[in-house]
């Protein structure tokens, strides 16, 4: 990927940061009505599809909701080499629970709607 805009719907899950700041870490994304692991590119920045965490626009606050955000980042226009992140909560794909085993996969367990997610690929295994 470029420094283009980069766009994802992915599963993350509500933390928050020693200054109260609340964040949405990227658990896994939706392609193609899989689950995947996040995608991340050669880039050698945290930057635009590398993003672990995303700034938070909508949807729940409480920390430790998962939930499932469409989100984009755009090169910011006062450094183009870093990013402007909006995230938009999709409110019809509510995941419930997400299983972290030892070694760190995810199981997604319970989805009240499955217009995204109607399957899984290892790592990430998903269930209805």
């Amino acid at each position: 990927m470029t420094d283009d805009m980069v766009e994802f719907v992915s599963v993350c899950r509500i933390s928050e940061d020693h200054n109260g700041r609340i964040w949405l870490t990227r658990i896994a994304d939706i392609n193609d009505q899989q689950l995947s692991i996040p995608y991340k590119s050669n880039r050698s920045t945290t930057y635009f599809e590398n993003r672990d965490r995303l700034y938070r626009n909508d949807g729940p606050s409480q920390v430790d909701t998962i939930g499932v955000w469409r989100w984009t980042a755009t090169p910011n226009l006062n450094d183009p080499a870093t990013d402007y992140v909006q995230s938009f909560f999709v409110s019809d794909i509510l995941p419930i629970r997400v299983v972290v085993s030892q070694d760190v996969k995810y199981s997604l367990q319970g989805t009240t709607q499955s217009r995204y997610l109607t399957g899984g690929v290892p790592p990430v295994r998903f269930s209805m």
